[in-house]
């Protein structure tokens, strides 16, 4: 994927309109890490890098969201499947290029926000993702019938960078065949694209879970100690 010499302009959407059911506490994004909400956190380290952020919310939610996005970012009603909620916010973009991030990635520096931004850009497609220590089996209908190396495996998550040429196609061909994709790499990855991994050594905590919670508002609590010492 090729740009011309002309600027690109780049967008941010952070998905954020699930209700946090599993959590049981609320939208995910409102959740305090150190003091501030996990919103908070990504617009600080999101904002500067790219054009303009987009946050797609709980409807019920909206004022909150405006309040905290301020002049940061538009905040927008997402849809009822994380997928829908990404299309409704694509819609609203012109722009060359792409970055997607999900609050469930709380700790995610600004550092991989531009690594990845940079690599998305040179290639059209890029992902964070973490190396896997152990063999991933292949299992189906409760039976585990191979098992593909570590080496060739990584697992992904967010941010992720796409060309608008790139989600356009991919939106249109799952949308073609009616598919719901769990994650947006699968989405592009079955649009026949390719994805440049970007590993990452950061803490990869995602956020779905009470416990998660708790592991990580424990490790904020360490990387403050640390900062004091």
């Amino acid at each position: 994927m090729s740009f011309s010499c002309r600027r690109i302009s780049t967008v941010a959407l952070i998905p954020a309109a699930g209700s946090g059911l599993r959590l049981g506490m609320g939208p995910k994004a409102l959740l305090e890490l150190g003091g501030r909400t996990i919103l908070e956190r990504i617009l600080e380290n999101v904002e500067g890098l790219v054009d303009r952020i987009i946050i797609g919310a709980p409807e019920e939610y909206l004022p909150i969201f405006s309040q905290i996005a301020g002049n940061r970012a538009d905040v927008h009603s997402g849809g009822d499947t994380r997928q829908k909620t990404v299309y409704k916010l694509f819609e609203k973009t012109t722009e060359d290029m792409i970055l997607v991030h999900d609050v469930s990635w709380p700790f995610v520096t600004r550092a991989v926000f531009g690594q990845v931004l940079e690599k998305g850009v040179e290639k059209g497609a890029a992902s964070a993702v973490t190396k896997i220590n152990v063999p991933v089996g292949c299992c189906k209908d409760g039976k585990i019938r191979e098992y593909l190396r570590k080496e060739d495996c990584c697992l992904s998550q967010t941010p992720q960078a796409y060309s608008h040429e790139v989600l356009k196609f991919s939106f249109s061909r799952a949308f073609e065949k009616r598919l719901e994709f769990q994650s947006l790499a699968q989405l592009v990855t079955h649009g026949g694209f390719e994805i440049d991994a970007v590993f990452i050594e950061e803490p990869g905590i995602k956020i779905t879970y009470p416990i998660d919670l708790e592991i990580a508002r424990k490790v904020m609590l360490m990387m403050e100690d640390l900062r004091d010492q």
